[in-house]
């Protein structure tokens, strides 16, 4: 390969082309602009940028969520990366791909303490990153770069780090043009004994069920497993705080989260987790519960497997051909249940879905004329205006349920959640989500604490024009953080200290101050008005603050302040 003279600078951005970047999250700021010099070279090469980086690394996020490719973030030193960290640990937890790059102090000073050093920033991220770097030398970055990209787009994804001292940025180096290695993914055999006992043990279950994670989804297995859950009469649940959900919300064997199907997960004895990645040891209580249980396991990674329960059999590797193998296997067995028990374990499965979801019906049917507006109304008015293909990033806290199943969407692929408690990320992701859909329809439906912690993202939807509706349900405060409060530290309230969250704030009026179209909405026909005036989103983002109900918290949860 022919090989090319060009400073560090142009050659970390000819390394992201090369990668096959579209596109470049960036925080400029100090030691960053040489690097800014360079990137007129890349007319390829689209630039994003944000008032603040936690926003900024929620976009990126987003937009790899929705691209199925790494995307690429480039930070401000260590405060910025600091800045940054709750998003990007989000995506480490999600398994999103990101490779991260941040300038660091000119390398014959690091450790000196600069006032925006950490002298071991490759340390500080480590706990959320698959791989992290500080090259040596300038000449080293491109390589650095080559290996960030490889790691984070090999199973199981995540995010990369490489610190670049700013004194690198405008050294001459020899650079190599690089495609990006074409990952096989190798086939698994339907016949493999291992894979043939699950089918196996699925097919002689007398209640299978399947718990169905964010990797599984992403792999784009979602359809093969709701066809497994058709041809076994079988629930559907999804992992516990899903990223995404593994079928539609109306899908008759979707049994919800794994916490809200606890009753479906009691009766099982024969259980297949696909990638999954979200298991927390109150989760035992869910999986433990009930009678006892075969489980079986797919992913891509040991470090989920036999956290909380023993698994017989672990097929790990990639989860789409794993999950391909498995679904070849059943249709070719000639073993299972006789008809009269499929349909029996059917009709108990749908009986049970809809005993869970009748609280739900119940308290959207009592609340539907409430002033301030419920959560049900809210949603079911904006699926109503909305088109059937619009994309939901859905960041609500508490409201998450209500959102899920009043704002019903056609595949797996048109929901965007986090699994990982972090306030403030979604109106960042949903920027980024619409940078990757172009002009499709967006909307984000966050909660006001929620937006509170990342409303810097208005500026970036303001500046790029982006087309994105968002919804603040506009309760009267940070309604997660305040039933937590009540729930853990009572005492505190009891003593007079005013941590109730509550407050009085005009979102429309902040989201006006940054140049959106914005407006207070109050009443149902208020809202129809609003979404009758808006839509169809042409240009730039419409945020509407939306007055509802404090709607109590879920009773299914077994965790106990959270």
């Amino acid at each position: 390969m022919s090989r090319h003279r060009m400073t560090c600078a142009e050659a970390t951005l000819r390394s992201m082309v090369d990668a096959g970047a579209d596109r470049l999250f960036d925080m400029p700021g100090r030691g960053v602009y040489p690097l800014l010099n360079e990137l007129p070279k890349f007319p390829q090469l689209a630039h994003v940028t944000a008032p603040h980086e936690f926003p900024l690394a929620a976009m990126a996020d987003g937009y790899a969520r929705i691209r199925g490719q790494a995307a690429f973030l480039n930070l401000y030193m260590s405060t910025g990366v600091l800045n940054g960290a709750s998003a990007i640990f989000v995506a480490a937890r999600d398994r999103v791909p990101l490779v991260v790059t941040a300038t660091q102090a000119e390398s014959w000073a690091v450790g000196a303490d600069h006032r925006a050093e950490i002298s071991d920033i490759i340390a500080s991220v480590r706990p959320f990153t698959k791989w992290a770097w500080m090259p040596p030398t300038p000449d080293r970055v491109p390589e650095a770069m080559r290996r960030a990209y490889t790691i984070a787009t090999t199973p199981p994804y995540g995010p990369t780090f490489v610190a670049i001292p700013v004194d690198y940025w405008n050294q001459e180096i020899e650079y190599t043009p690089w495609t990006p290695t074409i990952l096989a993914q190798v086939r698994v055999d339907p016949a493999d004994e291992r894979i043939a006992e699950i089918a196996r043990a699925v097919e002689r279950a007398e209640f299978p069920l399947l718990v169905v994670g964010y990797e599984a989804i992403m792999a784009g297995v979602s359809e093969d497993l709701m066809a497994l859950a058709l041809r076994y009469s079988c629930p559907i649940v999804a992992e516990p705080d899903p990223a995404m959900l593994p079928a539609p919300v109306k899908f008759e064997f979707f049994g919800g989260t794994l916490v809200e199907a606890a009753e479906l997960v009691e009766r099982a004895d024969v259980i297949l987790h696909v990638g999954v990645n979200t298991y927390e040891a109150v989760h035992g209580r869910v999986l433990h519960a009930g009678r006892s249980k075969r489980h079986f396991w797919m992913g891509s990674s040991g470090r989920e497997l036999n956290k909380i329960a023993l698994a017989e059999i672990a097929v790990i590797g990639p989860v789409g051909p794993s999950v391909a193998a498995l679904a070849a296997a059943c249709q070719n067995s000639g073993e299972g249940l006789a008809d009269p028990r499929l349909r029996q374990r059917a009709a108990g499965i749908r009986e049970q879905i809809a005993a869970d979801r009748r609280h739900l019906d119940e308290s959207r049917e009592a609340a539907w004329d409430a002033q301030p507006m419920s959560v049900a109304r809210i949603c079911a008015e904006l699926r109503t205006a909305l088109p059937p293909e619009t994309v939901l990033v859905e960041h609500a806290t508490t409201a998450t349920l209500l959102v899920r199943e009043n704002f019903p969407l056609p595949t797996s692929r048109h929901y965007v959640c986090a699994s990982a408690s972090c306030q403030g990320w979604g109106l960042g992701a949903a920027v980024g989500v619409s940078f990757a859909l172009g002009a499709a329809p967006v909307v984000a439906i966050i909660g006001d604490g929620g937006f509170l912690f990342g409303m810097q993202a208005i500026w970036t939807a303001v500046q790029y024009d982006r087309p994105l509706l968002v919804v603040i349900l506009n309760n009267g405060g940070w309604s997660s953080m305040r039933g937590s409060v009540a729930r853990g530290a009572a005492a505190v309230l009891e003593a007079g200290m005013d941590l109730r969250f509550g407050w009085e704030a005009d979102y429309a009026a902040i989201c006006r101050g940054l140049g959106a179209t914005a407006e207070r909405v109050a009443t149902p026909a208020e809202l129809t008005s609003a979404l009758e005036q808006h839509l169809p989103l042409l240009k730039g983002p419409v945020v509407l603050d939306v007055l509802c109900r404090q709607e109590p918290k879920s009773s299914r949860s077994p965790f106990v302040g959270y």
